[in-house]
Order: C-alpha cells, then structure tokens, then sequence
C-alpha cells in the first residue's frame, strides 16, 4: 500500500521510500503493472498501469526515496 503524493488525470505519482526499494526494483518505464487495486474514500477500482518514470530523489528531505510515476491504463 502506497500513498499518492500527486494525481492529475490518470498520472499518478508515488513516494516509495527507500527501505521498500525492493518492492520496486525491478520496474521500469512502459512496463504495464496488471491487477493494481485503487481506493480513496470515495471509491475502490481494479485496474492496469504503465510505469512512466522511476526517479530517485537526490536533495531534501525525502532524499533516498523513490518518486513512482504510474499512468493508469484501464479501470
């Protein structure tokens, strides 16, 4: 479970911390993420993503961590 740091439109973008960079080592931009659940208060989805962009942060203090960017593809 990953909190969204920014949405506009089907772009997500996340911060995963660093001591979870194992879960997300393996991704790479246009791969397709099957089977992602999303919810907020108001609703709960199925759907498919492509990773954008995989970005670590450099300066500040999330510096280590990850920014996850996600498009959804499909709900």
């Amino acid at each position: 479970e990953f909190d969204v740091n920014f949405q506009s439109g089907s772009m997500l973008s996340l911060i995963i911390s660093k001591k979870d960079q194992s879960l997300i080592e393996g991704l790479t931009a246009g791969m397709k993420l099957e089977d992602i659940q999303f919810f907020s208060p108001i609703a709960i989805f199925n759907g498919s993503g492509v990773v954008s962009s995989k970005t670590q942060i450099k300066s500040g203090p999330k510096q280590g961590d990850f920014c996850l960017d996600i498009r959804i593809v499909s709900t």
